[in-house]
């Protein structure tokens, strides 16, 4: 009789795990950029207290800067184009309440130039995520 309550405990045992391994979820960590979206863009909510531009530093690199957030909050950083979305947490705030960050927007997945000669541009679509909202801008380069 043992014999049978072991093999069965042993069969239910193998079946489960087969089953958690053919079901396992796909992990990604938050930061890393990928052709598959992880997550979404959240929509825009732009808060009356906060200022939020983007400056071009070259072809491919901007200045990300906020002003008006709370003290030691670290807000998170959306980039975006037609192919690609990643993302990142800031610097954490300071007592300024002043956010600056540096993103470098080189799109791999695209050709610099086209094959006429022309200068090709890409739309980048920026939000900034805070306590108090969701700030959105957009930038092409180069």
């Amino acid at each position: 009789m043992r014999r049978w309550l072991f093999l069965f405990i042993a069969i239910f045992s193998l079946a489960c795990l087969t089953q958690g391994l053919a079901t396992a979820i796909p992990f990604e960590k938050p930061g890393i950029e990928s052709a598959a979206t992880p997550f979404s863009l959240p929509d825009c909510q732009p808060s009356a207290s906060v200022a939020f531009k983007v400056q071009k530093i070259n072809d491919t690199l901007v200045m990300l800067i906020a002003s008006g957030l709370q003290p030691g909050e670290t807000p998170f950083v959306y980039y975006s184009t037609e192919k690609r979305m990643g993302g990142y947490d800031g610097n954490i705030v300071s007592d300024k309440t002043e956010f600056y960050s540096e993103l470098d927007l080189e799109d791999r997945d695209v050709t610099k130039q086209a094959t006429s000669g022309e200068q090709l541009t890409t739309t980048w679509d920026i939000r900034l995520e805070h306590r108090g909202g969701v700030e959105c801008t957009t930038i092409t380069l180069p």
